[in-house]
């Protein structure tokens, strides 16, 4: 078995790795899974799905204010005898 080199006792002589060649070295290579970013899940159905709801959320609770307010009740029933 090959000796863990200890940092503290380098030799003057070690060979070091040049900039280019470790780009060459790393040129092509991913990152380990752990550290990619994920994609956004559901992707754009999931935003117009969301919008829609939103969307529908919103009219429910005005149609439910109207039918619970009298004032707006009875304003939208004059309006549908004209």
């Amino acid at each position: 078995m090959g000796r863990i080199a200890d940092p503290h006792n380098l030799q003057p002589n070690a060979a070091l790795i040049s900039g280019d060649d470790l780009l060459n070295r790393l040129a092509g290579q991913h990152p380990p899974l752990s550290c990619r970013t994920s994609p956004p899940q559901g992707g754009r159905l999931a935003v117009t799905s969301a919008f829609a709801n939103l969307q529908r959320s919103q009219f429910r609770s005005k149609a439910e204010r109207a039918r619970h307010s009298p004032s707006i009740a009875s304003a939208i029933r004059a309006m549908a005898c004209w």
